[in-house]
């Protein structure tokens, strides 16, 4: 007969010990927890973050019972005490923290979190600035490059190219004869000449 394993809940031992969790302490809303914990149930199946809108909070409604205002009043309070990072919900109506994020980001299969929900310390930031300064240069110099090699293709004239390719010519038959072609073209520019005389 197969026993039942004990449910292991993934909470660090030090989080009674953390800010946002003596803040709510502090304010006598303990009852917040709860909450939260079925927040970050939900935001963990969903990757790292999880949007506000009205299909979500008809879900937190089926697992707490509270009701929609509440629900939100109960968010904005875990995010005040500094469970969520503040910018992203005020600015995207969204739940995630940063840690949430960089454990996800280690993840084998984790899809890319899109760039406005990405929070970013001042560090990467400044990286990411001088990188992308990096790939401006490089690309600013490929196009000096090519403009360069543009200009000088163009700034060789015809005739110069024609007396070139004849020197070629000449050196690799070692002859003195020259191709039908080029004796018309002689004959052509010998009899231009001496029309024009």
């Amino acid at each position: 007969m197969k026993t039942e394993r004990p449910l292991s809940l993934n909470i660090n031992s030090n989080f009674l010990d953390s800010e946002p969790a003596m803040r709510l302490m502090e304010i006598g809303r303990t009852d917040l927890f709860f909450i939260y914990m079925v927040l970050m149930t939900h935001i963990r199946r969903r990757g790292c973050y999880v949007e506000l809108d009205e299909a979500f909070i008809d879900a937190l409604h089926l697992y707490t019972g509270r009701k929609h205002d509440a629900l939100r009043k109960n968010i904005h309070q875990l995010v005040d005490a500094g469970f969520f990072d503040k910018e992203m919900y005020l600015n995207h109506n969204i739940l995630t923290t940063r840690n949430l994020q960089m454990g996800y980001r280690r993840r084998k299969n984790a899809m890319p979190i899109p760039e406005q929900y990405r929070i970013v310390t001042a560090t990467e930031r400044r990286r990411e600035e001088r990188a992308e300064r990096r790939r401006e240069k490089a690309i600013r110099k490929e196009e000096a490059a090519t403009e360069k090699n543009q200009d000088k293709e163009s700034s060789t004239d015809t005739p110069t190219i024609l007396a070139q390719n004849l020197l070629k010519f000449k050196s690799k038959t070692k002859t003195h004869y020259l191709s039908h072609e080029l004796q018309q073209f002689h004959h052509q520019v010998a009899g231009g000449n001496s029309e024009s005389c």
